[in-house]
This record gives structure tokens, C-alpha cells and sequence, in this order.
């Protein structure tokens, strides 16, 4: 698993199409979070992975006191919390890339 934070405003449409399709092809399973929520947030943060991402572990994973600790320390209390940040998935993420300079 890999975790990338991205700052949205100095990028152009094409640069940040081009990430998530260079992104794309290194993970076949990613999910795209956008920090404070997914429509007033100016980064974001994309997850990663060799294996499937299962959005619904969240509240498990939240039961382990570090996790919990450092998402809190962001305003992350609670696994609704982290799911309102969440934007899409792979799959949305390979159709909003398709002009990208690496295709997905």
C-alpha cells in the first residue's frame, strides 16, 4: 500500500489527469480521498494498492488506538468522518485520466 497527499492548486486539469493514470498503472486497486470532504477540500489523497481496498474496514481499522490517534489528529474521529473525504474509486479514477499522457 502506498499513500500519496497532493496539493490540487498549482495543477493543471492534464497534470493531475496524468498523475492518477501514472498512478493507475502502478495500482490496479486506488482510492481518491479529498482532505476536509469531497467537494470544498484543495488536496487530495490517493491510497494505493496490489490488493483490493475495501472502504468498509474503515471502522475496524479505526479500532486500533495509532490508527485512530493519527486520523484524529487530521479531524478524522470516526469512520464516517474518513468516508466523507472519499471521492472515488479505481474505476472512476481510470475514466477521469483517460486523456492523461499514461492511459490507463
Amino acid at each position: 500500500m502506498f499513500v500519496q497527499w497532493i496539493q490540487l492548486y498549482p495543477l493543471s486539469t492534464e497534470s493531475l489527469r496524468s498523475i492518477l493514470a501514472t498512478y493507475q498503472k502502478v495500482f490496479s486497486h486506488v482510492m481518491v480521498f479529498r482532505v476536509n470532504g469531497a467537494t470544498k477540500g484543495k488536496d487530495l489523497i490517493l491510497v494505493g494498492s496490489k490488493v483490493p481496498l475495501n472502504l468498509d474496514r474503515i471502522a475496524e481499522r479505526m479500532q486500533d488506538p495509532r490508527t485512530a490517534a493519527e486520523l484524529a489528529r487530521v479531524g478524522l474521529m470516526n469512520d464516517t468522518d474518513v468516508k466523507s473525504w472519499y471521492v472515488c474509486d479505481e474505476k472512476a479514477t481510470c475514466s477521469s485520466c483517460g486523456r492523461g499522457s499514461h492511459q490507463c
